[in-house]
């Protein structure tokens, strides 16, 4: 998966369509809110993280052209 499908945009997205689709995505809470915390929170982690790399005109260029250099967006880890 990649950062532009965890926010669901497209690579040409606007940094203005980068930031709506970020709070869109953040405020998204799964069914059984208390059950489900620990996927709530990988979503989170996920959104936090796409959109911290893809608000950044450097580093979303260095993101678009070196995509394997941001792999810690798989291994981000939640422990409850």
């Amino acid at each position: 998966m990649t950062l532009y499908e965890v926010l669901r945009v497209a690579p040409d997205s606007t940094s203005t369509e980068i930031e709506a689709a970020y709070g869109k995505r953040r405020g998204v809470s799964p069914p059984g809110f208390l059950g489900k915390l620990a996927r709530l929170l990988h979503l989170y982690a996920d959104v936090d993280y796409a959109y911290s790399i893809l608000s950044n005109r450097k580093t979303r260029q260095h993101y678009d052209r070196s995509p394997d250099d941001f792999l810690e967006f798989y291994q981000v880890a939640i422990i409850i």
